[in-house]
């Protein structure tokens, strides 16, 4: 369906089977309904500047040179209208028509490989490259619209894993569809992933301000920051009375988290890791611990990132960038977001908040690991110097390798002041 490749036995054809014209006429006939498609109508298309008896003579040593090289001799059946025969020959174009009539969808979007054939041309036939577009737009769309139907029965069905993989199709078919984006964002956060859902927003808004100049549909918009205020840590003190209720005889642990936070308030950087056994309290810890910081005098930065089962090897930066687009979004001020954008502007391209109504953000710069590095390094550095910071990422046992080989160098470059806890 895509390249508009020939194969016999499973293996590619060669001799007139894959020259344009032959494979030009090949495509009209696979793609044509069960009726086939008339002689002048494919020799209007395939040779557009012969006279009939000329045009009638190159489709008969067309046909003939097809049956030949194919050892198909009854390839092609027909007097007037002609069409393939469904029993010497397939087409996938037929096959995703039956796939859908029969209510396979799943099927029918296996058999679409992309778009109707892509990168395919006929030299000096404007009817043909017409045809062409028109049966791409065509197959585009209804593969579309099954995908949607398949994401949306996942979704109901509470699959939120397949709903999220459908969704992810459409959205790489149409990367421009604000719906398409809202509904992968909607699955992702449906899935737990508001980060990235959150970063899928900012990938599409990026995408339509290059391609089209214009910003993200309102709703995109609006969920995106919906998304965020979910994310963003509570600002009222209020919820660490209860989160210390959680962590009786927790008290050494909770005092190792303390005499970490005196050593980052007299100037010295600290590494902490909470480790223990899946639900034995490791997250309620330290949420109580960050929750007695925000309740107390201290002003320190806090900032959570969290790594993921799922993305582990997938999704490079993963805690870093939920940790820092953390940061942005939850000061008032806008010191973080600024302090950010003068010494680390790669990292900032990537965690600034939308902004549909304003000017639209430059594109990522190409930069190095090194690079990355340094400018995270200076950021945290930097940070730290107004006042203590705190980092807390979850789960790291699932972070990507570039997390991992960011861990060091941040940690060393932030200084004097900061306190990095892990879990």
């Amino acid at each position: 369906m895509s390249s508009g490749e020939y194969k016999r036995d499973g293996a590619p054809c060669r001799g007139a089977a894959v020259r344009r014209n032959t494979l030009a006429l090949l495509a009209l006939l696979a793609a044509a309904d069960k009726n086939g498609a008339s002689r002048d109508k494919l020799i209007a298309f395939l040779w557009p500047e012969s006279d009939t008896e000329h045009g009638r003579n190159l489709l008969r040593q067309a046909c003939f040179a097809l049956r030949r090289d194919l050892h198909q001799p009854e390839l092609i059946l027909g007097a007037t209208e002609l069409r393939l025969n469904p029993e010497a020959v397939s087409s996938d174009v037929h096959a995703f028509a039956d796939a859908l009539e029969r209510g396979d969808l799943a099927g029918a979007v296996a058999l679409y490989g992309g778009p109707f054939l892509d990168g395919f041309y006929l030299r000096g036939s404007d009817e043909f490259e017409r045809w062409a577009e028109t049966e791409r737009g065509r197959l585009a769309k209804q593969v579309c619209a099954v995908l949607e139907a398949l994401a949306t029965q996942a979704l109901a069905g509470a699959d939120h894993r397949a709903a999220e993989q459908w969704w992810h199709r459409l959205a790489a078919l149409d990367p421009l569809s604000s719906h398409a984006a809202l509904g992968l964002m909607t699955a992702l956060a449906a899935g737990g992933d508001r980060a990235g859902a959150i970063r899928h927003a900012r990938v599409h808004e990026a995408m339509l301000r290059r391609e089209l100049g214009t910003a993200p549909e309102a709703a995109v918009t609006r969920l995106a920051e919906r998304l965020r205020a979910e994310a963003a840590p509570p600002e009222s003190s209020e919820a660490a009375p209860a989160l210390a209720g959680h962590t009786v005889g927790r008290e050494a642990e909770r005092g190792e988290l303390r005499a970490g936070l005196a050593s980052a308030l007299a100037g010295r950087s600290v590494m902490l890791c909470v480790s223990g056994e899946p639900g034995i309290g490791k997250t309620t810890l330290v949420e109580s611990f960050l929750g007695e910081v925000t309740a107390s005098d201290r002003l320190c930065w806090i900032a959570r990132g969290r790594c993921s089962e799922r993305l582990a090897g997938a999704e490079a930066y993963l805690p870093f960038l939920e940790a820092l687009e953390g940061l942005t979004h939850s000061d008032p001020r806008a010191s973080a977001a600024r302090l950010m954008q003068d010494v680390a502007p790669n990292w900032y391209a990537q965690v600034a908040p939308l902004s549909p109504e304003g000017s639209p953000r430059g594109e990522l710069q190409a930069a190095s690991q090194d690079r990355l590095k340094r400018e995270l390094s200076a950021f945290l550095l930097e940070l730290a110097r107004l006042r203590p910071l705190i980092v807390f990422f979850e789960d790291l046992h699932w972070a990507d390798a570039s997390t991992v080989d960011l861990l060091g160098p941040s940690l060393a470059g932030a200084g004097r002041r900061a306190t990095r806890v892990s879990a």
